[in-house]
């Protein structure tokens, strides 16, 4: 399973997430399905809590508001869990507090199965939060001790762009939407995510797999899933240059491949390479 920052990938949010690609947020992660009546004998919650840089909070007072537990208490965990069971539906609600960051208020979320239902709560801290909505490059280079990659490919820098995302269950300016351009990229497969709390700045590339992947030859590709984040230095610039948390591949095949995906499996004779090195470093410079 993986999670987001420090915790990456809630892909991010640490629900265990597939190897395709596609456009799909660390903050985006529920599980499908619809509303349905609880259990003679209840439902398991499974609940989260995160700062909106995607990094996990422990000590965060979670209280059941209605419903036939309400006043229930919880708190969540190191990992910025809680859970317990007990008689749920989409229409109850719970909220979130502690010192220091903007009280949150969510509702239940229940799946196909009677018996487990889910919660995720993103806190911002009361500081606002810096403005990052701009014109970036965004850079990835592999660490030098991984082995295995074209020099040509070890640095791969991109115009990218950040929009601000405007979910409900987001709050305001503290999430944004990146894509990377300058290139060619698998389906579906050129985003990448930002979370800002106070002063400190989150980057992820992990979706459902890696969020980026650039196609660098006819039978070549170069995919990011993984995450970075700093304190945004003072003096006016917003960026970020951070060791990279992840998997970094390159992947060549003598043979057509209609699509990243392809690298897996039964891929005709491709040879993959991958770096987990937590050398590796991304960076988000102004343009």
């Amino acid at each position: 399973m993986k999670r987001v920052l420090v915790g990456a990938g809630i892909a991010l949010i640490g629900l265990g997430l597939g190897c395709s690609q596609s456009g799909t947020s660390p903050a985006s992660v529920a599980p499908p399905g619809p509303a349905v009546t609880a259990s003679a004998t209840g439902q398991h919650l499974n609940g989260y809590v995160s700062d909106t840089a995607f990094r996990p909070m422990a000590g965060v007072r979670v209280e059941v508001l209605n419903g036939s537990d309400t006043g229930k208490l919880l708190t969540s965990d190191v990992d910025g869990r809680f859970s317990y069971t007990g008689f749920l539906n989409s229409e109850v609600s719970m909220r979130a507090t502690k010192d220091g960051y903007v009280t949150r208020t969510s509702s239940v979320v229940t799946g196909t199965s009677v018996d487990e239902a889910w919660v995720f709560f993103r806190l911002a801290p009361a500081a606002p939060p810096v403005a990052v909505a701009a014109n970036y490059t965004l850079s990835i280079t592999v660490d030098s001790a991984c082995a295995g990659f074209p020099d040509e490919f070890r640095t791969r820098s991109w115009p990218a762009q950040l929009t601000t995302h405007t979910a409900d269950t987001v709050p305001a300016n503290t999430q944004f939407d990146g894509r990377v351009g300058g290139g060619q990229f698998a389906p579906n497969a050129n985003f990448f995510w930002v979370g800002v709390a106070g002063d400190y700045l989150a980057v992820s590339t992990e979706g459902e797999g890696p969020s980026i992947v650039e196609q660098v030859g006819p039978k070549t590709y170069m995919a990011y899933g993984g995450n970075a984040g700093a304190v945004i230095p003072s003096g006016g610039s917003t960026m970020i240059s951070a060791p990279f948390t992840g998997v970094v591949e390159y992947c060549e095949s003598n043979s057509t491949i209609a699509q990243y995906s392809d690298c897996y499996g039964n891929a005709p004779n491709a040879a993959k390479v991958q770096c987990t090195s937590e050398g590796s470093r991304l960076s988000l410079t102004p343009r």
